[in-house]
């Protein structure tokens, strides 16, 4: 049990504020897959332009192009050198 006035960040409820504000900062600093997928997954309602605009963004990424190219269209599976693996910024 804690003190009274002390507070459990990892229990701790965001409030709307802070949840608008998180999303912002989501949108203003994460790259462009932190961005399509908080345009996705936590925004009530992003507009279309909004999702192409972060879709032209994560194709223009460099690492895209050879995330996509592990990809093999035969097996629909993804075959990644030991090398590979970890080997992105995100």
């Amino acid at each position: 049990m804690q003190p009274q006035g002390v507070t459990n960040d990892a229990t701790r409820t965001l409030t709307q504020r802070d949840f608008a504000r998180l999303v912002d900062w989501l949108l203003q600093n994460g790259n462009p897959v932190v961005k399509l997928r908080t345009l996705r997954e936590l925004v009530d309602a992003p507009t279309a332009s909004d999702i192409r605009k972060a879709k032209a963004e994560l194709l223009a990424f460099p690492y895209v192009p050879k995330w996509l190219g592990l990809f093999d269209a035969n097996s629909r599976g993804v075959h990644a050198t030991p090398g590979d693996v970890g080997q992105h910024p995100c």
